[in-house]
């Protein structure tokens, strides 16, 4: 290109549409034809609209993902990345659909890759929807918690099975989701353990500690061995760990300030003793 300013050569790097002459420090601008400009938007609108439904999945709502990987569909008919947005989105309530969707995809990502999905964004995509299942699970569990008076191993072990048959045999057809099945299970685990590390005193901050791990972890540690029975040494450990934090004098702790009641404290146990035997039960 030519510098407007002092009419020297311009190189302009690619993939920019503006850099500045070497010779006079000028800005040079590539201009673009109307029809550029309008192919340029399109792509990114269709990139935004990816964006915005990989949001939406992390947010578990499943819904608006799907409107705009229609959107999206209407700006670039022939990317893959809608159908693989589709494919994940369907899995919680309709694997066949799901599957159907995976099938159109894989057949699209052999002719081209997505300029707004690539790959490694597709696995991270679909260890999102593995943290939203393992979400799920725990909310399953606290629901059977709450409703039955004494949770014995049988029972946690009714769910498991129930999963595996309804879901997870389908799931781990599909060796990418398998995968990232295997790899999220075991980071979660990780950050689970991490956050109990943090709760081995008698005080307010250690039981603050125990009770948002008990309300946000606890129960989605059981998830991740529903995933993983490969994980079961790391997963006994993590209950143990808990059981030892939970079973320590929080009665005598709470006679000398800390915050909290006897009645939490036997709630808890019990919850730790039915996960912890269920736990070794695994093979």
């Amino acid at each position: 290109m030519i510098c407007p300013s002092c009419g020297a050569p311009v190189q302009m790097p690619y993939g920019k549409s503006m850099c500045f002459c070497d010779y006079c420090g000028g800005q040079v601008k590539l201009m673009m034809s109307e029809a550029e400009v309008a192919r340029d938007e399109k792509r990114q609108g269709f990139v935004d609209a990816i964006k915005a439904s990989i949001h939406c999945i992390r947010s578990k709502d499943y819904k608006t993902a799907l409107e705009y990987a229609d959107k999206a569909s209407e700006l670039a008919k022939n990317d893959p990345a809608p159908m693989l947005i589709r494919y994940v989105c369907w899995l919680e309530s309709d694997f066949k659909k799901a599957a159907s969707f995976r099938s159109i995809a894989e057949s699209m990502r052999a002719e081209k890759e997505s300029v707004a999905l690539s790959d490694d964004e597709y696995k991270v995509l679909l260890g999102a929807y593995v943290r939203n299942y393992i979400s799920e699970r725990d909310s399953d569990l606290k629901r059977m918690f709450m409703t039955l008076k004494k949770v014995k191993p049988a029972d946690i072990q009714n769910v498991n099975n129930y999963e595996h048959l309804k879901r997870l045999n389908q799931y781990f057809t599909d060796d990418n989701l398998k995968e990232a099945f295997t790899i999220t299970a075991s980071q979660c685990l990780d950050e689970y353990e991490g956050a109990l590390n943090q709760a081995n005193q008698l005080d307010q901050e250690s039981w603050n500690a125990l009770q948002r791990i008990r309300n946000e972890d606890l129960f989605k540690a059981a998830g991740v061995l529903f995933i993983d029975p490969s994980l079961k040494q790391h997963v006994v450990q993590y209950f143990q760990k808990y059981n030892t934090a939970i079973n320590q004098k929080w009665e005598a702790a709470f006679k000398k300030g800390v915050s909290g009641d006897k009645s939490t404290v036997k709630v808890y146990r019990d919850e730790a003793d039915s996960l912890l035997s269920w736990s070794k039960t695994i093979r």
